[in-house]
């Protein structure tokens, strides 16, 4: 009884997976024809996929089944049961992509997953896309091909770090510090939820970025600072640590950010490698 019970239910589970696998191809094939209906010309793909939408969203993680194409020189992604990670993006803001490998362990086994990360710079900053299923090297490599961009191999590696909470500061005078963007919270005296309604900061492939938008190219980083709470005064007089990045501009001129983030050690790190910079790190007196 037991026995004939499993099997059921392994039945109604696989007639429900081939349900739904047919659904998601007629959604394609629907995606297609419309498009085509419209007068648009397919480049790149169609193809089924999952997309994880933009990865530097605040909103909780969520994954959609849809088509991807290159649409008469624009990504576009148009999902199955939901609109809500439907995306249009033009080929000429696309700066990086690349295959990740997404590696999980279950019942002792490795199970890797390809995934295609695409980054473009749009009108509304910069975005992650991230998609994970599908033929995607064979449309990256169309993609690729379409933008003249290399497609980068990272395996398991990640060309990217953060997003983080962050507060963005900027010097004023000798040795203090004014916001360097309006409506951050008062990191001179942080409230204990001060990362809920703080924006990121966010390492992209060649830049280092603030909600999206105020970049450093990495280029142009010459030394990163970080100064942990407590140390002398004047040099750090926030609540938390506190990572300087000092550069230059288009124009030659020297720059100064300053960034109140958690682990502002890993971060410098991080740009210590990726921008071949030299850091310095000022501690408490009484972590010297």
């Amino acid at each position: 009884m037991e026995i004939a019970l499993l099997v059921l239910l392994l039945m109604i589970v696989g007639a429900a997976l081939a349900w739904d696998t047919l659904a998601q191809r007629r959604h394609v094939a629907r995606a297609v024809a419309a498009w085509t209906d419209a007068g648009q010309t397919a480049q790149a793909g169609p193809l089924g996929t999952i997309s994880r939408g933009d990865l530097l969203a605040r909103e909780p993680g969520y994954r959609a089944f849809g088509a991807l194409a290159v649409l008469d020189g624009r990504l576009v992604f148009a999902g199955h049961r939901s609109p809500a990670l439907d995306h249009v993006t033009p080929l000429e803001a696309v700066r990086w992509i690349g295959l990740r490998t997404r590696v999980k362990t279950a019942w002792n086994r490795r199970i890797e997953t390809p995934e295609l990360v695409i980054h473009s710079e749009e009108a509304g900053g910069w975005r992650v896309s991230a998609f994970i299923e599908g033929p995607l090297e064979a449309f990256a490599a169309q993609l690729g091909a379409l933008t003249g961009l290399p497609v980068l191999a990272v395996g398991e590696a990640y060309e990217d770090f953060g997003p983080a909470p962050a507060v963005y500061m900027v010097p004023e005078g000798e040795r203090g510090w004014r916001p360097g963007v309006a409506d951050q919270p008062d990191p001179r005296a942080l409230p204990p939820d001060w990362m809920e309604a703080a924006r990121w900061l966010y390492l992209a492939p060649d830049r280092l970025l603030f909600d999206r938008a105020h970049a450093i190219p990495l280029t142009r980083i010459r030394r990163v600072v970080v100064t942990e709470r407590g140390a002398r005064p004047g040099e750090n007089p926030f609540d938390d640590n506190l990572l300087r990045v000092e550069y230059e501009d288009a124009g030659g001129a020297r720059g100064v950010a300053g960034f109140v983030v958690r682990n502002a050690g890993d971060w410098a790190g991080v740009l210590e490698a990726r921008a071949s910079v030299p850091v310095l790190v000022r501690g408490a007196p009484d972590n010297k």
